[in-house]
């Protein structure tokens, strides 16, 4: 209990340090401050009250305490501080958008927490893993399988890697893109996940297929390593990955909702800034493996604080920026949330297909407030609710990303591998996912859910009717 109440009070301690180090205007303090309170409601509930482990709850407070408080606040400053008429994407600064996005987000917050309690007091089937004999089986299939897969991919893996060291774009497309590094490259996992529950279920009989599944474990996770790096992987990827294999290895590490509410707290309020600091450094990887002080140089360069007014955090301003294209061009009527779930239909066969929000927002902004250049920005999910239905959209939203999230919380605490890895898996990406744009989000976790999920189980499956 002292843990929890220690927490809670640097929690809310940080908020009036962090106003009274970047002042703004009080009209704009009073909204923000009741959406911070509402949020530490939240967290108090959740922390005091929720026995449930559930690392979506944790996943959901950080985003927004970091996203739509600590940020923006900044952001704000910054504007004022240099008499500046824009903001972050040089969208122009509006106190009444910003007002009317601390509305919306309230709104959301509200929808989303009643949701989600009553979500959880619904009683949900307890699942059971019947495939624990096929596992070893299973492993040497998909030892094969990973080989196939890294010849396949090899060209990609190795592009990804040379690029990104150059700071380059990778030269392929989004299909590619999805089918290789969000698919293909996640197949491995799903045996190495397998093989671990195998041999936690197997220690006390070590008998062949023990050391059999041993050695194909030790096999996926080189593999794994080789094709989901820093190197090579966006960091929100690799962290959700990474967190969901130590979730399975040392659940204890993780199982409790303060342990995993102060870990993302330090990853997204303190390690994330930090790594970018590092990774945006103008040099190419070999110049800097040539001279380490580059590293140096760049941190001297840079504030810790002025991480937070990049667009890396720019949720909460492309939150306004969509009001303020609601407010001229009417909702969408649910074509942006159509063009997200039937993203895999080429735009060959359909022409008006619509582009991602955060695609659509950076070409509103570039139409309508000039130089701009940058095509794919973020786009909280509030404002997807909001563009697709207004107001409506805003509490449809809230009402199933509730409903998901208790879901999969039922999945964690079941005694099935994939359902557990799948779930924790969602909740580590969910804070991508709120952030947006959606299309991205959905796609991305879909196809990591049939690497880890859909397509082990109809596998196993299988292999269990075939005896």
């Amino acid at each position: 209990m002292k843990k929890r109440l220690f927490f809670l009070a640097v929690f809310i301690l940080i908020y009036p340090l962090l106003l009274i180090s970047f002042p703004i205007p009080l009209k704009l303090i009073i909204p923000f401050a009741i959406n911070f309170l509402l949020l530490f409601l939240i967290t108090l509930f959740f922390l005091l009250n929720n026995k449930k482990f559930s690392p979506g709850i944790a996943a959901y407070i950080v985003f927004c305490y970091l996203f739509f408080n600590v940020a923006p606040i900044i952001q704000i400053y910054d504007v004022i501080i240099n008499n500046k008429t824009t903001i972050v994407t040089s969208f122009k600064y509006s106190e009444w958008l910003i007002i009317k996005s601390n509305i919306l987000i309230f709104i959301f917050h509200l929808v989303f927490f009643i949701s989600h309690e009553t979500f959880c007091r619904i009683k949900t089937k307890q699942y059971q893993f019947k495939y624990i004999n096929q596992t070893p089986l299973y492993c040497f299939i998909f030892f094969f399988l990973s080989i196939l897969i890294f010849f396949f991919t090899y060209d990609f893996v190795i592009s990804k890697t040379v690029e990104a060291s150059h700071g380059a774009e990778l030269n392929y497309s989004k299909l590619v893109l999805l089918i290789n590094s969000k698919f293909l490259l996640f197949i491995p996992f799903s045996a190495l996940i397998l093989g671990i529950n195998y041999l936690k279920k197997r220690a006390s009989t070590k008998t062949l297929n023990y050391f059999f599944v041993l050695g194909f474990v030790c096999f996926f996770f080189l593999v794994q390593l080789i094709f989901k790096n820093p190197l090579n992987e966006r960091r929100n990827a690799i962290g959700a990955m990474y967190l969901t294999l130590l979730f399975i290895i040392k659940p204890n590490w993780l199982n409790n909702n303060l342990k995993i509410m102060i870990m993302l707290f330090f990853i997204m309020i303190i390690m994330f800034p930090v790594v970018q600091i590092f990774t945006h450094i103008n040099h190419p990887l070999d110049e800097v493996w040539a001279n380490p002080n580059l590293i140096l140089d760049n941190f001297n360069s840079k504030n810790f604080i002025t991480t937070f007014n990049t667009l890396n955090y720019d949720a909460f301003i492309n939150l306004t920026t969509t009001i303020d294209y609601v407010d001229k061009n009417g909702t969408t009527l649910g074509m942006q949330l159509l063009g997200t779930l039937l993203f895999f239909v080429p735009r060959s066969f359909w022409h008006s297909k619509p582009l991602s929000t955060g695609e659509k927002m950076a070409g509103y902004l570039s139409d309508e407030y000039g130089n701009w250049w940058f095509t794919n920005l973020s786009n909280p999910l509030v404002s997807e609710g909001y563009i697709n239905f207004g107001i409506l959209g805003v509490i449809l939203f809230a009402i199933v990303l509730a409903f998901v999230i208790s879901r999969f919380v039922s999945w964690l605490s079941c005694d099935d591998p994939l359902r557990n890895a799948v779930a924790f898996f969602f909740c580590m990406n969910l804070i991508f996912l709120l952030r947006g744009s959606l299309m991205s989000g959905y796609a991305y976790f879909l196809a990591a859910f049939l690497s880890i999920y859909l397509l082990p189980k109809f596998i196993l499956k299988s292999l269990k009717n075939m005896r």
